[in-house]
């Protein structure tokens, strides 16, 4: 810190966290290549794949992989870090990282369009629940648990070239240019709401470490669209639940005044009521229409594939998830329904119109000022009033 003419200090330069972020995410990229080279091509099968889809995986077949342990070291890490593991581990979320700066690249600002629904919850109820019951049905008899860790494959989900093409340019790209950066995260990611719970009791949080000058560049840098300036004005901290602790908020300071901290936690009370948990149905209807109709759609083609209605050539090139499906539908219905305008207003007649005051108080402003005889017959005037009214 250095000292100020004034006496005040000012803030030392420090190193952005962005940059260590973009380690993380070049390491990740580099140690999934690395894993997914040496099973297909050196025959190291020991490690299957490292997708959260192993959560699924195990409550439908009982199946304990790779992906299963990541889920639950991730859930354990929330009661600590927060979703740290969405802002620096997460694959998905590093590709949409890339896409919007890609999309800045080709000068595409994205649309942002404000859907305050969330989707997520919906889709984590058909992944985990029903998908789970349909499965329990079809084997009739629950299943049992059983470790196998080199199963299933690293790529058993992603399908073929164009579904890959297909998933990451409307998961990422698509999506993020209609509804800003990290749209994925905010908007549909199934697994978001069970780090939510943790998020709760997360001590390491986002703090102020001195006073806030009120500048609100956090809140336009926040990839989850926090309200981070309000919350750290009138509680010190960021609490809330969707904070991925990316540490934008920290870099775009322009005091230095937001660092990533440990202290006393918030009580939990006072956390769920800052976050309130429920959402207004009128202005979700559109996006859980869009979500259960993209769902619907993947139900159908899953039947028609394996009902062999499609051909083979046509079927492997459908994409594995429901989320695509959903995802689609989301962007159709909220491009072809903008804002609605404002309705006038029923009743004119009972409002006075702006011509109507104009014409009122015309007269009264050009009227001319009183001279001193006027004022002094005015006094007379109201001095006779006074005596008749005694």
């Amino acid at each position: 810190m250095t000292q100020s003419k004034k006496g005040t200090k000012a803030p030392s330069r420090r190193r952005p966290i962005g940059r260590l972020r973009l380690a993380f995410h070049l390491t990740l990229y580099s140690t999934l290549a690395l894993h997914i080279a040496s099973w297909y091509v050196f025959g190291q099968r020991q490690v299957g794949t490292v997708s959260p889809n192993g959560l699924f995986y195990f409550a439908q077949i009982g199946l304990v992989s790779v992906g299963l342990l990541l889920v639950v070291a991730t859930l354990v890490s929330t009661f600590s870090l927060g979703n740290a593991f969405c802002g620096w581990a997460c694959h998905f979320g590093a590709a949409q990282d890339f896409a919007l700066w890609l999309l800045n690249r080709l000068g595409l600002r994205p649309l942002n369009l404000k859907l305050p629904g969330r989707l997520r919850g919906i889709l984590l109820l058909k992944m985990l629940v029903i998908n789970t019951l349909l499965t329990w049905y079809a084997l009739g008899t629950l299943p049992s648990a059983f470790v196998n860790l080199g199963a299933p494959e690293p790529c058993y989900a992603i399908g073929t070239w164009l579904t890959i093409v297909l998933d990451v340019g409307m998961l990422a790209f698509f999506i993020t240019w209609v509804f800003g950066q990290r749209a994925f995260c905010r908007l549909l990611c199934p697994l978001i709401p069970l780090t939510r719970a943790g998020n709760l009791l997360a001590t390491r949080r986002m703090r102020l470490s001195s006073p806030c000058v009120g500048c609100k560049a956090c809140d336009r840098a926040c990839p989850m669209q926090n309200p981070v300036s309000s919350q750290l004005q009138q509680h010190g901290e960021v609490a809330a639940l969707d904070c991925i602790r990316c540490g934008r908020c920290r870099d775009v300071c322009p005091t230095g005044a937001i660092e990533f901290s440990r202290e006393q936690r918030m009580p939990l009370a006072k956390s769920l009521r800052i976050n309130h948990l429920a959402y207004r149905l009128p202005q979700a209807k559109r996006f859980v229409l869009g979500g259960t109709l993209g769902i619907l759609l993947f139900e159908a083609l899953s039947y028609a594939q394996s009902s062999n209605w499609i051909a083979d050539s046509v079927g492997k090139h459908l994409p594995n998830w429901e989320l695509f499906y959903a995802c689609a539908f989301i962007c159709v219905i909220a491009l072809a329904n903008p804002k609605r305008k404002k309705r006038p207003d029923a009743h004119p007649k009972n409002n006075t119109s702006s011509n109507q005051l104009r014409r009122v108080s015309l007269p009264i402003l050009q009227s001319p000022i009183p001279s001193q005889g006027c004022a002094s017959e005015s006094g007379q005037s109201v001095q006779t009033t006074q005596e008749e009214t005694a």
